[in-house]
């Protein structure tokens, strides 16, 4: 599935809105599908940003994913992966306002001169 949208959204990319539709700390399975429709470089930034955290923090970043990806909730995710979900609940924590930078930073990367991306209110 993530690998589905992540090629569907290289394929739509648009700078139709430059706002990210929600704030990543609040982001959840729907609203990366709502990214699809109105920007899909968001989701493109999204999976390049889990890329890099995947390097620096794998178990933070897997965490995310189940969340984004598949729409596990903290409890879910720490029974697939053996912890407990205020553990889960402190690397989010932790890896989402990183997250949300690192999508900003890449968003912006390939365009200057345009407007940038900002985290919508």
């Amino acid at each position: 599935m993530k690998r589905a949208l992540i090629d569907h959204a290289r394929m739509r990319i648009r700078r139709w809105n430059r706002e990210l539709p929600v704030a990543p700390e609040d982001l959840e399975l729907y609203e990366v599908k709502q990214m699809m429709d109105t920007d899909p470089a968001q989701v493109v930034a999204l999976e390049a940003a889990l890329a890099e955290l995947k390097q620096q923090e794998p178990l933070w970043a897997e965490a995310l994913e189940h969340r984004f990806y598949v729409g596990l909730t903290d409890a879910d995710t720490g029974r697939m992966m053996n912890v407990a979900p205020k553990t889960i609940q402190r690397w989010r924590q932790r890896a989402l306002p990183w997250l949300a930078q690192r999508m900003l930073e890449i968003l912006n990367e390939d365009m200057p001169g345009v407007q940038p991306y900002e985290l919508a209110h």
